[in-house]
């Protein structure tokens, strides 16, 4: 019986774990960082207006920009505090429903996966390399041929 109600202890000690863990990853304070979202395309500025049309290419659901350019995303991984930090300030979502939505539609094959990079240093030079392509990073210090993309949340 002790081996029994030690187990339950054990149990319920690691779901708590879990549950802090959690909740400091999703409202700690490494999650309020300054995010900016770049394009290498000169009119991204002006076809991306609202968080609506920043969950269309994030989502996957815009392919293109307005002139047929090609939309090639790239993404930190999942845990990362920038992606959560993406998700949560800029795309108004948790980053486990962008997975889901990204599952659904590599699953019917009707979307290509976003390309992972590591560090901000590749997000900057893998975005400068492709034309159309779009990413994102904690605030841009250095001047770059990128266009970073102002959002009104009003």
């Amino acid at each position: 019986m002790e081996k029994k109600s030690l187990r339950t202890l054990i149990d319920i000690f690691c779901v708590l774990v879990g549950l802090v863990v959690s909740i400091l990853m999703f409202m700690g304070p490494n999650t309020t960082i300054a995010i900016e979202i770049i394009a290498n395309y000169p009119h991204a500025d002006q076809e991306i207006q609202t968080y609506e049309d920043l969950q269309d290419l994030f989502s996957l659901r815009k392919k293109t920009w307005g002139d047929g350019t090609p939309i090639t995303l790239f993404v930190f991984p999942q845990s990362s505090y920038t992606h959560i930090a993406l998700c949560k300030q800029k795309l108004k979502i948790f980053p486990f429903q962008l997975k889901n939505i990204w599952s659904d539609l590599f699953s019917v094959g009707v979307a290509k996966k976003p390309v992972l990079v590591k560090s901000e240093g590749e997000m900057i030079r893998a975005v400068l390399k492709i034309p159309g392509a779009l990413g994102y990073l904690e605030a841009l210090e250095k001047k770059t041929n990128l266009t970073v993309i102002k959002i009104s949340y009003e």
